[in-house]
């Protein structure tokens, strides 16, 4: 917008919900999204995407239940009204743990207007934030006799 004048279109984006920290792997993480134009127009229309630049493990992002993969456009918001959307993850074929993710939410009308926040569900530390899931135990088998004779003996008197 140019100097000295109210933008018409000002997004914000909060995520009002994360997923725990506990997230098994067969399982979604859902994060739940709020949307809200701040500018004066009555109308406005957004894009809203996710950077996949750092998604080198190849996470599966849905955006109300659609696939979330490029961009999605956010028309005909109205001024100061609330949208909830909902963004699930689920993991890719081989890890477990994978960088976060910038979601961004830009004005088509201004393109520098824009909020990010960041996916995660683990923070290591001040600066690190984590996308991670829940790795599985490794699988117990048996082995040399009990593997071979597939029974063993409990003496009750010792």
């Amino acid at each position: 917008h140019e100097a000295n004048t109210a933008a018409i279109e000002d997004p914000r984006l909060l995520i009002s919900s994360r997923p725990s920290q506990n997230v098994f792997p067969d399982e979604e993480m859902v994060f739940e999204l709020e949307i809200t134009n701040v500018g004066v127009g009555d109308f406005s229309s957004f894009m809203m995407y996710a950077q996949h630049r750092e998604n080198e493990g190849g996470l599966q992002l849905m955006l109300d239940g659609a696939p979330f993969g490029e961009s999605r456009d956010i028309r005909i918001l109205n001024k100061d009204t609330t949208y909830k959307k909902i963004l699930t993850v689920q993991r890719g074929p081989l890890q477990y743990e994978y960088t976060s993710l910038d979601l961004i939410l830009r004005s088509t009308c201004d393109g520098k207007k824009e909020d990010t926040e960041k996916i995660w569900n683990v923070q290591e530390d001040e600066d690190t934030f984590l996308i991670k899931f829940v790795e599985p135990c490794p699988k117990v088998e048996w082995a040399g006799e009990l593997n071979r004779d597939r029974h063993f003996v409990v003496n009750t008197n010792s």
